[in-house]
């Protein structure tokens, strides 16, 4: 191939393996302890965003090491290392009184039922997003396991309608 025709075939490559790690979520059902329902991501999905900041960290210290002109390069691994450990998803539960959101480094969003004023689901990145009515959110994006089942609790518990954007 010459050119940037090569960008091709990766490009496909990486929709591919987003799209089956997206339909993978999809179909994993929820997990329940109890009464508690808990929406977290596939051990796949962990694995991969794992495996990236821990790949863009050794390459960050490679090119420190190996290249002392590649500050750029030092940068930019730097930064997707940072990105994916900001990007480990969430683990989200309900339970009989709402929907808590927990990330790993121990910032919690707690939502009570009725403090839930809107429920939005963007089509494109299959989120559904719980609006509170202090302005907190809670996401439960295309990467959590059993999209329509929290849908289905969390209409169910709020008794809101589904608001529906495609973006």
């Amino acid at each position: 191939m010459s050119g940037h025709t090569g960008y091709i075939p990766s490009g496909l490559s990486v929709y591919f393996f987003v799209t089956s790690m997206l339909n993978k979520a999809k179909s994993s059902r929820v997990k329940k302890s109890g009464p508690v329902m808990i929406f977290d991501a596939t051990l796949f999905t962990k694995a991969v965003v794992a495996l990236g900041a821990i790949g863009f960290s050794i390459g960050s210290v490679y090119l420190v090491l190996t290249t002392p002109s590649a500050a750029l390069g030092v940068y930019v691994f730097s930064s997707l290392a940072v990105m994916c450990s900001i990007a480990f998803p969430s683990t989200i539960s309900i339970t009989k009184e709402g929907v808590q959101e927990h990330q790993w480094w121990g910032k919690s969003i707690i939502l009570n039922w009725k403090d839930i004023q809107k429920i939005e689901y963007h089509k494109g990145p299959s989120t559904t997003v719980l609006f509170g009515l202090d302005g907190r959110k809670i996401a439960h994006s295309g990467f959590h396991r059993d999209p329509e089942t929290f849908q289905s609790e969390c209409l169910k518990h709020t008794h809101l309608k589904l608001v529906t954007s495609s973006f």
